[in-house]
């Protein structure tokens, strides 16, 4: 199967724009598929002269819903192309931001992590690990992580792995969407999350870890060679960021206190979305049982929850539990 690769800027941004987007038109014979559709139908027609009707592509994989990633399915859907995405999971209303310790709640959670609205009843839903009809030799990999609705295809015959944001060449550690994190935010007696996208992240980690050397494919950038040890290199990191939330954690503190102290500047560029991400942490630290959550009251008078170490904490790092 051949792989190519178009890099899309902005629409109206344009090339002053320094980041792209990847999108991927996979061939084999008379058979394309797309991954991704990038920005526009605009850009897909130009791209691919024209050649986005069913009797020119099998269909689409989208690995999230993002706009930069998802601004043409809907158009294809509609000239009857069918989509593959992951289910919707249920969302509850949360509690608000104020139960991180956030007094100023401006965030750009809600503008980051706006989906692309699909044609409700035409998706075509995969599981966990499906192969692409007319494509078998196309694995598509639920790979929540980024978002909950994460997306990859895995070709094992050319060893190449299409992950989406999920991983990205030149970023350490995953953006965890913020307002995919906010929408299992809830007043949980003993987690702050009913659902925690930091856990589904290292879960992905460690099943991508089980395939064999690959060459990344990403949402943006470049593709990497050597994907298992961006891979590897990632998974550290994450490891290496928990235990630096959780050894900053000496007396009962708040989320956003504690993201003030470690990601100071990412505090004063957004301060509940660094709060919100920072919360995700906390919250796995609660979990594996370094920490304990507390709700108390905040100067506005409304219940916050606190973290604190619990009275005895076995200092063990975290990537030697099982």
């Amino acid at each position: 199967m051949d792989i190519r690769r178009f890099s899309l800027y902005p629409p109206a941004a344009g090339r002053a724009h320094t980041r792209t987007t990847n999108v991927y038109l996979l061939e084999r014979g008379n058979a394309r598929w797309l991954i991704d559709t990038g920005y526009g139908i605009s850009q897909l027609d130009a791209i691919l002269g024209g050649s986005t009707e069913p009797e020119d592509l099998r269909g689409i994989v989208l690995t999230h819903r993002h706009p930069a990633h998802a601004g043409g399915a809907r158009d294809l859907m509609l000239r009857g192309l069918p989509v593959y995405v992951r289910p919707p999971i249920p969302r509850s209303s949360p509690p608000g931001l104020g139960a991180l310790g956030v007094a100023r709640a401006e965030s750009t959670c809600g503008r980051i992590s706006r989906e692309i609205e699909l044609l409700p009843g035409k998706e075509r839903f995969v599981g966990e690990s499906s192969s692409l009809p007319e494509a078998e030799e196309a694995l598509v990999l639920a790979l929540p992580g980024h978002t909950w609705d994460g997306l990859g295809v895995y070709l094992p015959r050319r060893r190449a792995l299409f992950s989406g944001d999920l991983l990205l060449p030149g970023r350490a550690v995953p953006t965890l969407s913020c307002g995919d994190a906010l929408a299992y935010l809830s007043f949980g007696e003993s987690t702050l999350f009913s659902a925690n996208l930091l856990v589904a992240l290292r879960d992905s980690l460690r099943r991508l870890e089980s395939l064999e050397d690959f060459v990344l494919y990403p949402g943006h950038g470049e593709p990497v060679e050597e994907g298992k040890d961006l891979l590897r290199h990632v998974a550290r990191q994450v490891e290496d960021r928990l235990l630096l939330v959780r050894d900053r954690v000496h007396r009962p503190s708040t989320a956003f206190e504690v993201a003030r102290e470690l990601f100071p500047r990412a505090v004063r560029k957004d301060p509940a979305k660094a709060a919100v991400e920072v919360a995700l942490y906390l919250d796995v630290l609660v979990r594996e049982g370094f920490l304990r959550l507390e709700w108390e009251a905040c100067p506005s008078g409304r219940p916050c929850a606190h973290f604190l170490p619990p009275d005895r904490v076995r200092r063990v790092p975290l990537s030697e539990r099982a």
